[in-house]
């Protein structure tokens, strides 16, 4: 097609964001588009062969980004930085009409042994990293990571942390346990602590492990799925802090500080 009314990407969705906030308003937030989005992607599952239906698709993602505060070039840098990033990933072999999810790596390294494990606090970045993070979830991995931060983890553009600059943070304390089967239930060795929330099965010390596999605590039905018939499985025991955190960088080192966030 040549003869087309507007001939770059920013014109289109200029004049689409035109439209839409004279048709629905300019005071609607993101959930509305986003609904909407997943019923149009079903559509185009059921009808691949027609273009309409992915453009529906497009313009609701357009719409529910810029609804959210995502101008055209603000999602332009996000798709460019994510690029990036699915292309460090390593995928399985694609299976014809299902979704091919990246292979998880493993979150860190494990203890050599539940006994030897004991406690360990670990934190992250809140506005950096989503189901996996590109630094180690320890004060000096975060450090090395805000010193030199990767592309593609909303870090746009990637500049290093200032000194002194604070980043609202999370954490979570961790145990290592030997699950085994009995004639009733199993038994954690050691006890799982009381204000564990979640287990996950690993493949053994020093391994890491697959945070699809998570379970709540007590979840027995889950966490029999997840073992596969194994009478024997390493977890790993997770409790959330209840306290909130900031970070602050300190360009000496370079190292990061973390205390309870205040209020």
């Amino acid at each position: 097609m040549t003869d087309r009314p507007f001939h770059t990407w920013r014109a289109l969705h200029a004049a689409h964001a035109e439209w839409s906030e004279a048709t629905f308003g300019a005071d609607k937030g993101p959930l509305g588009p986003l609904k909407h989005l997943a019923k149009e992607a079903a559509e185009a599952a059921e009808g691949p062969g027609n273009p309409a239906e992915f453009a529906d698709c497009l313009f609701l993602v357009f719409d529910a980004a810029r609804r959210a505060g995502h101008g055209f070039d603000v999602l332009f840098d996000a798709a460019c930085a994510k690029l990036e990033v699915l292309k460090a990933r390593t995928y399985p072999e694609a299976v014809e009409g299902e979704p091919c999810e990246h292979v998880q790596p493993p979150a860190f390294a494990l203890a050599p042994s539940p006994e030897a494990a004991g406690a360990r606090d670990y934190f992250a970045l809140d506005d950096y990293g989503d189901e996996c993070l590109p630094y180690r979830p320890t004060p000096e991995g975060i450090a090395e990571w805000l010193a030199e931060p990767t592309v593609g983890w909303g870090r746009v553009p990637p500049v290093p942390a200032l000194d002194g600059e604070t980043f609202a943070a999370h954490g979570w304390r961790v145990t290592w346990h030997l699950a085994t089967r009995e004639e009733v239930g199993w038994h954690f060795r050691p006890r799982l602590p009381s204000d564990a929330q979640s287990i996950i099965p690993n493949d053994g010390p020093g391994l890491g492990w697959d945070s699809d596999m998570m379970c709540d605590v007590g979840d027995f039905a889950t966490f029999e799925d997840s073992v596969e018939g194994n009478d024997e499985v390493h977890v790993v025991a997770i409790a959330d802090h209840a306290t909130g955190y900031v970070a602050t960088f300190h360009a000496d080192g370079p190292r990061v500080t973390i205390a309870p966030r205040e209020g």
